[in-house]
């Protein structure tokens, strides 16, 4: 038999989920996969320089992509990485008749990058949305099996969201990052202020969290 849950239930409910998506959810990276550890290391040998902070983004059926911020002899770079293939998807191998395994030893991806020079204001905001993004998390119930991952690191530290609702500053986070995509690909040698005028904004408008 079905049960009906009455509407003050699914708002509840509802209301719960969106609080939850105003925090990012720990990184499960105390034994992290081969297969996420390859990855990490293809994007970080595409960026310019060692990664002051990024963004893995691990879709379930597409090519893996990155963005990162970096400095390089004193300018701030903002750099997009693209996945020609789904590294994960090609690591399979066939191991006999109908069977096959993932193996992460086996995967073939190349990452090519697009960088842009980005002004010290914008290369502050962003960090400081990274710090308190990262540091201020909390678990998640929500239960994603085919959806998009997007892991937002700092050195040593990894906090997460999986499709979030768009109307929730986990939601905002990831327009920010595809704002940052759109931003990367202007491919500026000098920092212009007149690109960054959208990303700024987006910050801007991030709700603040409370503890």
């Amino acid at each position: 038999m079905k049960h009906v849950l009455p509407p003050i239930a699914l708002a509840y409910i509802a209301t719960t989920c969106a609080v939850a998506e105003d925090y990012l959810a720990p990184c499960n990276d105390d034994f992290p996969s081969e297969y996420e550890q390859r990855v990490e290391a293809i994007a970080q040998a595409a960026i310019p320089g060692p990664a002051d902070f990024w963004v893995t983004v691990i879709p379930s059926f597409t090519p893996e992509w990155i963005v990162g911020v970096s400095t390089v002899e004193g300018r701030h770079l903002l750099t997009y990485i693209a996945f020609d293939r789904s590294f994960w998807h090609s690591s399979w191998v066939e191991t006999g008749l109908n069977q096959a395994i993932n193996d992460a030893s086996k995967g073939r991806a190349r990452a090519k990058g697009s960088s842009t020079a980005i002004t010290p204001a914008l290369y502050d905001a962003l960090r400081s949305v990274w710090d308190t993004s990262v540091n201020a998390t909390r678990q998640s119930d929500v239960l994603v099996l085919d959806g998009v991952a997007f892991n937002f690191r700092l050195p040593g530290k990894c906090a997460t969201t999986s499709f979030p609702e768009p109307a929730t500053r986990n939601g905002a986070l990831v327009d920010l990052v595809n704002e940052l995509v759109r931003l990367a690909r202007t491919e500026n040698r000098a920092p212009d202020s007149t690109t960054e005028v959208e990303a700024i904004e987006m910050i801007r408008e991030l709700p603040s969290i409370v503890d």
